[in-house]
């Protein structure tokens, strides 16, 4: 669960872990139901200890996060990374379909994680390497089936491809390069055959290749860049050495830069603000990092990591101050080095199985860094970056805790939920104390499985709806300071009241209760709500009836209309009920274009001024299960749809709240069943 209105703009995720495992940290309306006002009978008062009145909650420290980007088969391969002006990461890489791969670019525009298929062509997204360019475009070198070298632009609307050098053999190992000035596109690549390193440049009627070198080795990825000066140079492994080369428009001359033993693999290459290259490599004789630069004078080396510690996959970046940040890939891990005066710093980036290879290193204008890599146990796309570190906490111990609800005490959270662990089961709630999770029973439950629903009225004090299976039945509680105050909202003896269920409170903290109720006949939408002096009814028959597979959630607008996002299995959509205080209306928000859409829905609303004005925006985060994307749906006048998350895979739960309560920045959060983690992505 996700929850807005938290002021020290913080996400706050509660796991129910069923292993008992402590993570660690690393509309068209239409006729009118009818109403059945039902008196509540009055249960007894639980007396229970009183919630803790909670400090304040202080934001997490900053910390390393990690995110998995793409989770189909085989892909990340190659991956490749830059920044743009904004600091914005875009990253090129090789998916795999079986045993034949194409191109995929993804960005992150500010708002979620765009994805896009560069080239769609069987065999082909090797060895890619991206830029950005002066107008924010990224350009892209790879190499296509045959061993073609290719480049593509993005040219606003879509992806230009041309083929650079036609081969065969060619375009491995591609490197991409802009003059700084002129923006003339040039790569490094080379042909395995012949195994010469080549570098091919844009010209104004095409495409012009020469020679850098011979002899070199074609599994090592080689530095490109541009100096202060505007001249090129490229750095490569002949097979024994790190060489370094500069071309003087016209030809290409080598230098050694380290000889000693052999050395050169998988080099990266940048300048200081003094004009200096600075190098990474693989000792491949001491299985070690290296880094190496030119003083002026001579060229000096150092070991980065000592020998036998390993050094592969490395990428090398130096922010404003000149700090050298070197990641890397090493005992199947993923590394980031600082050089720290003579000697360098070390972090463990990533260290989930085997993950690391293809490192590609970015620093954006606030010297924090990006790395894209590739996950070789999970065959995934991978991306790091320096940010607000997620904490953990254990609410309750146990293996078997259930249907937690999430809720904010102004900035503390609190949670409600389903024991299992002990018997009998019971209804507990738990709120945060500053250090723990002092923890409240609150019912009984008699067996089977109850569903729950937390919010906090005005008073600061909670108020919980809940289904108990068992007994068919719905009920509603509020903490009046001393005791639990409990009332049987609905009972039935024929069919049940479901599964899902949402608590919402109005400006008087009169609570509604959306859930649905299977007759025997069919599962309808239903509200239960209190008008101050008893329990009153609706079943929606409008909308069409939920099937054996469904899914809902309610929310309450400004002025008092109750929406209702649900899935409609029949169809196969997503849909929007809405109850105006005395009829319901149903509205079709996305049919999936034929796809199986609609699943776990979640509901948020916000208000917009739109020709004067206010318009109720209804946000909506739900699951294409055709498609396995994570999807946002709003509307304002008019339903506007995305896909926020490509490819998710399977999922098993969905939440979503509007960040500031604007309709503009989403959070959803998401759990994927391929590896059991708990996802966030939002804008």
């Amino acid at each position: 669960f996700l929850v807005p209105s938290d002021t020290n703009n913080v996400e706050d995720v509660f796991v129910h872990n069923r292993q008992g495992v402590v993570p660690q940290a690393t509309a068209t309306p239409s006729q009118t139901p009818t109403l059945t006002p039902t008196p509540a009978a009055s249960l007894t008062p639980t007396p229970s200890p009183s919630p803790s009145a909670t400090p304040s909650a202080q934001p997490p420290a900053v910390d390393w996060q990690t995110q998995t980007l793409e989770v189909r088969g085989r892909t990340g391969l190659g991956a490749s990374l830059a920044l743009d002006e904004q600091g914005l990461p875009h990253i090129s890489y090789q998916a795999l379909t079986g045993f034949l791969g194409h191109l995929s670019y993804m960005h992150w525009d500010g708002v979620v994680w765009q994805t896009s298929i560069v080239d769609d062509r069987e065999n082909t997204g090797y060895d890619s390497d991206i830029v950005i360019d002066s107008s924010g475009r990224p350009q892209i070198s790879y190499r296509g089936d045959l061993g073609s070298l290719n480049w593509a632009l993005w040219d606003g609307n879509q992806w230009v491809r041309e083929l650079a050098h036609g081969g065969p053999s060619v375009g491995y190992s591609s490197a991409i390069a802009l003059h700084p000035i002129s923006q003339q596109i040039h790569i490094l690549h080379i042909n395995i055959i012949t195994g010469e390193l080549l570098h091919t440049r844009r010209i104004t009627n095409g495409w012009v290749t020469v020679t850098v070198a011979q002899n070199v080795v074609p599994t090592s990825r080689n530095g490109l860049a541009f100096d202060l000066n505007g001249i090129l140079h490229a750095t490569y492994y002949d097979g024994a050495s790190l060489q370094y080369a500069t071309w003087d428009g016209s030809n290409w001359s080598s230098q050694i830069a380290d000889s000693s033993g052999n050395v050169g693999l998988d080099n990266s290459l940048a300048f200081n603000s003094g004009n200096r290259p600075q190098i990474s490599y693989y000792d491949i004789g001491n299985h070690a990092l290296k880094y190496a630069y030119f003083n002026g004078t001579s060229w000096q080396t150092q070991f980065v990591t000592a020998p036998g510690e390993g050094g592969r996959s490395s990428s090398i970046a130096l922010d404003s101050s000149d700090t050298v940040f070197i990641s890397y890939y090493a005992t199947g891990n993923l590394f980031l080095a600082t050089r720290n005066g003579a000697s360098f710093d070390f972090e463990l980036l990533d260290d989930t199985r085997d993950t690391g290879e293809f490192s590609s290193l970015g620093l954006d204008g606030n010297g924090n860094a990006h790395v894209a890599y590739y996950d070789s146990y999970f065959a995934d796309l991978k991306y790091v970056n320096w940010g607000p570190n997620w904490e953990f906490r254990p609410v309750h111990p146990g293996p078997d805790n259930q249907e937690p609800s999430l809720a904010l005490n102004e900035i503390n959270p609190g949670l409600s939920y389903y024991n299992f662990d002990i018997v009998p089961d019971e209804i507990a709630y738990a709120q945060r104390d500053g250090s723990g999770w002092p923890g409240q029973h609150v019912l009984a439950n008699g067996g089977g499985s109850a569903h729950t629903a937390l919010r906090y009225g005005s008073d600061s004090q909670p108020r919980l709806a809940s289904i108990s299976a068992q007994e068919r039945s719905l009920s509603y509680r509020r903490w009046d300071g001393s005791s639990w105050q409990a009332e049987l909202v609905e009972e039935v003896t024929v069919g049940d009241l479901g599964h899902e269920i949402s608590l919402l409170l109005d400006r008087n903290d009169q609570p509604t209760i959306v859930y649905s109720r299977d007759d025997g006949a069919n599962r309808r939408i239903r509200l239960a709500w209190y008008d101050g002096a008893g329990w009153q009814f609706s079943t929606n028959d409008v909308s069409p009836p939920l099937g054996s597979n469904y899914e809902l959630a309610g929310a309450r607008s400004f002025d008092g209309l109750i929406y209702v996002s649900y899935y409609e299995m029949g169809g196969g959509d997503l849909r929007l009920a809405t109850w105006d205080g005395a009829s319901w209306h149903d509205e079709l928000a996305d049919d999936g274009g034929g796809a199986d859409t609609g699943r776990f829905p979640a509901i948020a609303i916000d208000i917009r001024l739109i020709a004067g004005e206010l318009v109720d925006v209804v946000a909506i985060g739900y699951y294409d299960a055709t498609n396995q994307n994570i999807n946002y749906a709003f509307r304002d006048t008019s339903w506007h749809t995305r896909a926020v998350v490509f490819n998710a895979g399977p999922i098993s739960s969905l939440d979503l709240v509007l960040g500031n309560e604007a309709w503009l920045t989403p959070y959803i959060a998401y759990t994927a069943l391929n590896d059991n983690s708990l996802r966030l992505t939002y804008s």
